[in-house]
């Protein structure tokens, strides 16, 4: 595993804090995740990744403490979505 370091603004260390604490997960995880994600999106910058011709969704139901939800609400609004859509 390769060790990366980076420097960011103390407001979004904080927002990682709080969103990786909400999610269960260590800062580094949900960065490495977030990461992740952002490759994901943006397929134009990345070349011969295998990707999934499965379509269709499926409905996933579980619950969140209230400070999760939270978490999860600002980062949606943040982003311009609705927490479905996030």
């Amino acid at each position: 595993m390769a060790h990366l370091s980076l420097r960011i603004d103390d407001d979004i260390a904080e927002a990682v804090g709080v969103l990786a604490k909400a999610a269960g997960m260590s800062r580094s995880a949900w960065i490495a995740r977030a990461i992740k994600d952002a490759l994901e999106a943006r397929p134009d910058e990345i070349r011969d990744v295998p990707t999934s011709n499965e379509g269709g969704s499926k409905a996933l139901h579980f619950r969140l403490h209230t400070e999760e939800v939270a978490a999860i609400d600002y980062v949606a609004e943040q982003a311009g979505l609705s927490r479905t859509q996030w």
